[in-house]
């Protein structure tokens, strides 16, 4: 911000916003560099670049509340203050995504770290193959019927079996899943979409839990290289089988080992879709990444960051965000590592208007241009 900003005389600060010593806008603005990012953005949305009076007064009205705050935090406080910030975090944790501001940046305060975060949605339409399915097919929850993958589709199988076109188009083909895949794959409207909008600006992607592959194929079809990964040697071989019911096993390096032991591959993206801890967790009103996400989440985020700094993680609807500012700020601190940009995008992916799961991006994988510099 400090280059759009041309010098002025010295500004009079009135002893109502803060003190009566004269500066210059100039050393203001070096104070800005140093403050943290509210100040910018209420600079920002305010179009105080070029006033400088006014960005004066604000700079310094600023400084007076956070000194202000500073004095109370270090004052002891009447009652549990303790009792009080809990209760104070647990509401806050219990806000779902849905209900913070729509596209507009705004500062998202875990119980450590803040990050600059904004929420984005995008509603997808299944294609006309799928719509042409259903008008073609019926339900078979009341049939006897067998699946290739499923065996006997018993009552509660069934949902599983009519959802195998919302999985892979070309499921009678011969894909192939196991039964933990029938509620871990990414459905194919969502990976298609995803793997669309990331080859906007990337070339080679490492998917670090690619499972039966639902993102994999999707990533090989728009991206130059795909790197797959899974610790399972399982998931692998169905990866590798339904990438080629797709024909683009040749797009694909697989890779059988722990994401966190992964040798770190050249590529320019890191796509993370880990294990949510089974289809229980719709039910589960207060789901943690800390407690749900195999393996831990903090080790992820610390891995992922080691191969890339552009960073997308697929996550269930009912994440807790503000845990988000938190795994970022813990990992930048724990390993005194300073960030491309404090930023994220938390997209909400609905399908026909249900949200189906959130989406993080971190790094230049986000499509938000920040009104500053940071």
């Amino acid at each position: 911000m400090q280059n759009t900003v041309k010098a002025a005389k010295p500004v009079e600060i009135s002893k109502g916003s803060g003190g009566s010593k004269q500066q210059t806008f100039d050393n203001l603005v070096n104070d800005v560099r140093v403050l943290n990012v509210e100040i910018k953005i209420l600079l920002a949305s305010q179009n105080l670049v070029h006033r400088p009076i006014v960005a004066a007064k604000v700079i310094e009205e600023h400084k007076m509340q956070e000194e202000t705050k500073e004095q109370q935090q270090q004052k002891p406080a009447e009652g549990n203050l303790e009792e009080e910030d809990e209760g104070e975090l647990k509401g806050l944790a219990k806000l779902p995504v849905e209900q913070y501001p729509l596209k507009k940046i705004f500062i998202l305060k875990g119980k450590r770290h803040s990050i600059l975060t904004q929420i984005t949605e995008v509603n997808l339409r299944p294609s006309d193959a799928f719509y042409k399915w259903q008008r073609t097919h019926k339900k078979d929850e009341n049939l006897n019927l067998t699946d290739p993958n499923l065996g006997e589709v018993t009552p509660e199988l069934a949902k599983y079996h009519n959802s195998r076109y919302f999985l892979f188009l070309k499921y009678d083909e011969g894909i192939k899943l196991d039964r933990e895949s029938w509620y871990s794959v990414t459905p194919e409207i969502i990976s298609e979409y995803q793997a669309k909008r990331l080859s906007e600006k990337y070339q080679v992607v490492l998917d670090g839990f690619c499972g039966a592959g639902g993102n994999t194929i999707q990533f090989a079809k728009y991206f130059q290289k795909v790197i797959a990964n899974d610790i399972d040697s399982v998931k692998s071989e169905l990866c590798d089988h339904n990438c080629k019911v797709y024909n683009v096993r040749d797009r694909v390096e697989l890779t059988t080992s722990s994401f966190l032991t992964l040798q770190n591959p050249k590529v320019d993206l890191v796509y993370i879709a880990p294990p949510w801890g089974g289809p229980e967790y719709t039910s589960n009103p207060n789901y943690s990444l800390y407690e749900g996400i195999t393996p831990a989440i903090d080790e992820i985020i610390k891995k992922a960051f080691e191969i890339s700094e552009n960073i997308v993680l697929s996550l269930p609807r009912n994440i807790n965000v503000t845990e988000m500012a938190d795994i970022f700020g813990d990992y930048f601190e724990k390993y005194n590592q300073k960030p491309q940009r404090m930023f994220m995008e938390v997209e909400q992916v609905k399908v026909k208007g249900k949200i189906k799961l959130i989406s993080i991006y971190y790094g230049n994988a986000s499509h938000v241009t920040l009104p500053f510099n940071q």
